[in-house]
């Protein structure tokens, strides 16, 4: 019975031994990546731009890119303007152009407004999403419209020695106006720099006026004038 019981003994220590062994074998197989798995690494790029960074008014359609992308199983680009906050939010799905490039066509005529262009860009990967940076441009406001009168005229009028007169003005795409009055000595600016006015009084007119409304806006600059 002892030598039985001995036996028993020796078996279960081996069995511990190969337990104990093969708890060791599998921590290096896990440590070293021996099993061909490992922890997907968070995906990564170098730089997020834009085909370039201001775009006309009238242009329909642009272009954004991303370089060294690593990683990732697609590329999404994130598109609104400031106008309104982001209520023309689109997605545009990334095309791959080879190796870590991609990009997307951007459709402008989703996004109407003028100024600041925002593209954010996301590598995705099963189950993961990474924010790589902006690539971000401005679109131009179209050039102004200037609509300068004199009485209700435009061009020059002839008028009374000594008379009042009343300019008015409409303007449209404009963000700063000025008006300046030649009369003869050199252009003087006025206090008068609202986009749009209805009645401004030119006072008495004793000699030849000649009155300009500048006007301008990130797509360029108007005027208009009239003389009396």
């Amino acid at each position: 019975m002892k030598k039985y019981s001995n036996i028993i003994s020796m078996k279960l220590l081996l069995k511990s031994k190969m337990a104990l062994v093969t708890v060791a074998f599998l921590v290096i197989v896990v440590a070293t990546g021996l099993t061909g798995f490992s922890a997907q690494a968070a995906a990564t790029c170098g730089s997020a731009y834009p085909q370039t960074p201001t775009v006309p008014a009238t242009a329909t359609s642009t272009k954004v890119f991303v370089a060294g992308v690593s990683g990732a199983s697609n590329v999404a680009f994130a598109v609104w303007s400031n106008v309104g906050g982001q209520d023309d939010l689109v997605w545009y799905a990334g095309i791959h152009d080879g190796g870590g490039d991609w990009h997307a066509d951007v459709d402008l005529t989703d996004h109407p407004g003028y100024g600041l262009i925002n593209v954010h860009v996301y590598l995705n990967y099963p189950e993961t999403t990474t924010f790589c940076g902006t690539a971000n441009f401005n679109r131009l406001m179209p050039a102004p419209t200037v609509d300068l009168k004199v009485d209700g005229f435009q061009n020059q009028i002839i008028i009374d020695y000594n008379t009042n007169h009343i300019l008015s003005w409409t303007t449209t795409n404009a963000t700063s106006c000025k008006l300046t009055v030649d009369d003869g000595t050199g252009p003087i600016d006025t206090p008068s720099t609202d986009l749009n006015r209805s009645e401004v009084n030119t006072g008495l007119v004793t000699t030849t006026n000649t009155y300009v409304l500048c006007c301008s806006s990130t797509g360029g600059s108007k005027s208009d004038s009239v003389a009396l």
